[in-house]
């Protein structure tokens, strides 16, 4: 992308109603309005044909940009619609030496996805010997994670995850099962990765033999509570040489040292395209049946105002034991769909929120009488 200055734009958002909620969603309404207008927006359309008719069109709207700050020059309301008019500096800017200044900002408008770290690391792929859990180079991420705030689980509730089925998960690869088991400690996210050193040979270099290495690290990002893997990639071979015939602790620190940032850019980019690209959240509705639903939550939650693509907006995604869960394709963000949803209340039925992660909400249907 071309290495655009940042601009300054004068915009103006609006939600409907008068209260606190409204301001706030006039308020998220005029920067997402002043990134528009400043980098323009990329739209996806899906389209659905059935007997060579339309019967379903979806459009998502997605910007290329980020605010970098504003100021707020003066907010009123005014026939039951509350206005929000900001000074906004936009960048366009696409370029590696970004990524630090849009992940800061990503963790302020989309919340910091709580994380669990798990790298297995085998220093000689040639052998017998499983690879270990731990080492340097899960130690050595850890620091670089926790050096630019990423909500690493804490160390005490990370060792139980590890000390349990957690460690037979990674050993065998199963991503399903050490999803299921970090989304239990209410993370969002679990990072992946096995870190190999695979020998070249030796060299004797005079009465000296030196053992050549090439280091490579895959990672997977998952989301916890689906084990979709948001981004797979292996990072490129590192050369190492010790004086044994397996690689060292050293050589897996370096490893780590060397794709830590590009790893973190990684994660930045696959958290951004799941929070904003389609800011698509899970809500999770507890003693709720099917029928509670599509008959009195369903009309309820299409009701409301930042529902996008109008009954295409709200998919129910699976009923099981008395749960029902819900993907919301949503405009604003996860506090105001909370707040939207506590406010829901029907002849029979309310919700209250019992939990909220960085993109899932929870919510136990209370029965009235």
């Amino acid at each position: 992308a071309d290495n655009l200055p940042p601009t300054r734009v004068v915009v103006t958002g609006k939600a409907a109603g008068a209260g606190l909620m409204a301001q706030d969603e006039a308020r998220a309404d005029a920067r997402r309005n002043a990134v528009a207008q400043a980098c323009g927006v990329f739209v996806d359309a899906y389209s659905k044909v059935e007997g060579y008719e339309l019967v379903r069109d979806r459009i998502l709207e997605h910007s290329r940009g980020y605010l970098t700050g504003y100021d707020v020059k003066r907010e009123w309301v005014e026939g039951g619609i509350s206005y929000c008019e900001i000074i906004a500096t936009v960048d366009a800017v696409r370029l590696k030496d970004t990524w630090e200044r849009e992940f800061a900002q990503l963790r302020e408008e989309e919340s910091n996805p709580r994380t669990v770290l798990i790298i297995i690391q085998d220093d000689d792929t040639t052998d017998l010997v499983p690879p270990q859990f731990g080492g340097a180079c899960q130690a050595r991420l850890e620091a670089h994670l926790r050096s630019h705030d990423v909500l690493l689980l804490d160390q005490q509730t990370l060792d139980a995850v590890r000390d349990r089925d957690i460690v037979l998960a990674s050993a065998n690869a199963d991503i399903a099962a050490m999803a299921a088991r970090a989304a239990e400690f209410s993370a969002d996210l679990l990072l992946f990765g096995q870190a190999e050193a695979t020998p070249l040979g030796p060299v004797d270099l005079g009465s000296q033999t030196i053992y050549r290495h090439q280091l490579t690290l895959s990672m997977r990002v998952i989301q916890a509570d689906s084990a979709q893997v948001l981004t797979s990639n292996t990072y490129p071979a590192f050369p190492h040489r010790t004086f044994g015939p397996g690689c060292d602790q050293d050589g897996f620190a370096k490893l780590a040292d060397e794709v830590a940032d590009q790893l973190l850019q990684d994660v930045n980019e696959a958290w951004k395209k799941r929070a904003t690209s389609r800011r698509i959240f899970r809500v999770v509705l507890q003693d709720c049946s099917r029928r509670d639903f599509r008959e009195e939550l369903l009309p309820e939650f299409l009701k409301m105002r930042g529902v996008q693509q109008g009954p295409e907006g709200v998919k129910l995604r699976e009923v099981v034991s008395g749960q029902v869960s819900v993907d919301i394709y949503w405009a604003f963000d996860l506090n105001t769909l909370a707040d939207k949803l506590e406010l829901i209340s029907t002849a029979n039925l309310s919700l209250e929120i019992i939990e909220q992660s960085a993109n899932r909400i929870v919510a136990k249907v209370i029965r009235k009488g």
